[in-house]
C-alpha cells in the first residue's frame, strides 16, 4: 500500500491568501524504478551461457528494456528478459516503465563468461615412464582460472616410491 502526501503552498499577493495545492506525491515516486531479479555481478557461463531476468514494475504497466549493443524490447509487467547466447563481456540490463523518466530506470550490470579455464600440465609428462623412487617435480598451471589445484601440489613430488602409474589431476575453477 502506497502512503501519499498532500502538499498545500500558501501565497500571498497583497496580504491576499491564495493556496495552491502542489500535487498528490506517492512514497512509491522514489521507488517507480522497476524490480529486476539477481544481483548486479550476476555472471552468466558455460553451465548457465543464456542471461535471463525478470522485470516487475507497477501491475498493468509497461515495461521497456534495453542491454545497449545487444537487444531491446517492450512488454506487460512482469516481464521476463532472455537474452540468449551473447558474447562473453560485461553488460546493462536497464528497465523502466513505458513512459516514465529516464531517473526511474533500474539497472542490473552482468557478465557473460563462457571460455572456461585452461589447465596445461608440463611434469609429469602424459605417458611417461620415471624410475622408482625418482624426484619428479609436478609442474602445472592455470590460466583464466580464479582456482587452481592439484591432486599433487604444483611443485611437490609425484609419488614413485611404488612401481605402477601415477596420477595427478588439476582442477581449476573460474569466477563463473
Amino acid at each position: 500500500p502506497a502512503t501519499f502526501t498532500r502538499a498545500v503552498v500558501v501565497i500571498r499577493l497583497a496580504s491576499v491568501p491564495l493556496l495552491l495545492l502542489a500535487a498528490l506525491i506517492g512514497a512509491a515516486a522514489a521507488a517507480a524504478a522497476p524490480a529486476i531479479t539477481g544481483a548486479d555481478g550476476d555472471v552468466w557461463n558455460a553451465a548457465r551461457p543464456e542471461p535471463s531476468y525478470r522485470v516487475t514494475a507497477r501491475p498493468g504497466s509497461s515495461v521497456v528494456w534495453t542491454v545497449p549493443g545487444v537487444r531491446s524490447g517492450r512488454g506487460p509487467s512482469p516481464l521476463t528478459v532472455r537474452l540468449g547466447r551473447i558474447p562473453d563481456g560485461r553488460y546493462a540490463l536497464q528497465a523502466r516503465r513505458q513512459g516514465a523518466p529516464l531517473s526511474d530506470t533500474a539497472v542490473r550490470r552482468f557478465r557473460v563468461d563462457t571460455t572456461p579455464p585452461a589447465i596445461a600440465v608440463s611434469e609429469p609428462r602424459q605417458g611417461a615412464e620415471y624410475a622408482q623412487g625418482e624426484a619428479v617435480v609436478v609442474d602445472f598451471s592455470c590460466t583464466g582460472a580464479v582456482t587452481c589445484s592439484g591432486s599433487v601440489a604444483d611443485g611437490g613430488l609425484l609419488p614413485t616410491a611404488q612401481s605402477g602409474a601415477a596420477f595427478v589431476t588439476v582442477s581449476a575453477l573460474d569466477a563463473a
